[in-house]
C-alpha cells in the first residue's frame, strides 16, 4: 500500500510529539517526522528544492533542513521516529519531495511495515498512511512551500 493522507486524529498526534521529546527533536517552519511500531530500519529523506537530498548519509544540507533525529540503525526500539526541519525562517521556497525506505529489517519476521508521517507547515500539519514491502523506497508527498508558509500545491504522488 502506497501511502495515502489520512484525517486528523489527536492519538497520532500525541504519540508523534511523545516521540519527538523524547529524542529532542527540533521544530520549525518544516518539520517532517516518520513513526512506525518496530525494530526495522525505515528511513526519511527528502529532497529538497535545490535538489539536494537530506538524509543518513547527508544529514544537513546546504539550504538549512537537518534530519536530526535518525532511529533503528541497529533495531533498538519498538517505537522510533525519524526527523528532518527547517528552522524558522530558513526553509527555502519551492517544491520538497518526503521518501520513506526500507533499509533493513531486524525482526524475524519479514514484510509490510506499516507507517505515518506527518508534513507540518508552519504548524499546519497533514498526516500521510503507508507501509513498505522489501527493501525498498515509497515516494510519500511532494509538495510546494512559499516563504509566507503557505503550501500553495500539495499533491500525494505514488511511486
Amino acid at each position: 500500500m502506497k501511502a495515502s493522507v489520512i484525517p486528523y486524529d489527536p492519538n497520532i498526534e500525541i504519540v508523534l510529539k511523545k516521540r519527538l521529546k523524547r529524542e529532542n527533536g527540533k521544530t520549525g517552519n518544516i518539520r517532517i517526522s516518520l513513526i512506525w511500531e518496530d525494530r526495522n530500519d525505515l528511513d526519511l529523506s527528502v529532497i529538497t528544492p535545490s535538489k539536494e537530498l537530506i538524509y543518513f548519509g547527508n544529514k544537513k544540507s546546504k539550504c538549512g533542513g537537518e534530519l536530526d533525529v535518525d532511529m533503528n540503525v541497529g533495531g533498538e526500539t519498538s517505537k522510533p521516529i525519524e526527523n528532518i526541519f527547517w528552522p524558522i525562517g530558513k526553509a527555502p521556497d519551492g517544491r520538497y519531495e518526503v521518501y520513506v525506505e526500507n533499509y533493513m529489517y531486524h525482526e524475524k519476521r519479514e514484510g509490510n511495515i506499516k507507517y505515518i508521517v506527518e508534513v507540518c507547515i508552519n504548524e499546519k500539519s497533514k498526516f500521510f498512511k503507508g507501509s513498505i514491502l522489501g527493501l525498498s523506497q515509497d515516494l510519500v508527498c511532494a509538495f510546494k512551500f512559499k516563504g509566507s508558509g503557505k503550501c500553495i500545491r500539495k499533491t500525494i504522488m505514488k511511486s
